[in-house]
């Protein structure tokens, strides 16, 4: 259905990932688009010729019981 192929795919495995991705895209103007791992009907998470920044690994949950809060990655679905 998605007919789109990057020129590269960064398989983020941390956050420092992330940010790496991000400045090699920006240097030379590579369009960069972000996978997360969910549904992406819209085709957005494929970029023609750019470069895929694939966050689906990240998937930590964490919860603070003292707070009541909780903190999620950018992979969980």
């Amino acid at each position: 259905m998605i007919d789109r192929r990057p020129e590269a795919i960064a398989r983020c495995a941390q956050s420092d990932d992330i940010s790496q991705a991000v400045r090699f895209a920006a240097e030379p103007g590579i369009y960069p688009a972000v996978r997360a791992g969910g549904h992406n009907v819209a085709e957005t998470a494929m970029a023609e010729g750019g470069l895929v920044i694939d966050v689906s690994r990240l998937k930590r949950i964490t919860v603070d019981l003292e707070t009541r809060t909780a903190t999620a990655e950018t992979g969980p679905t």
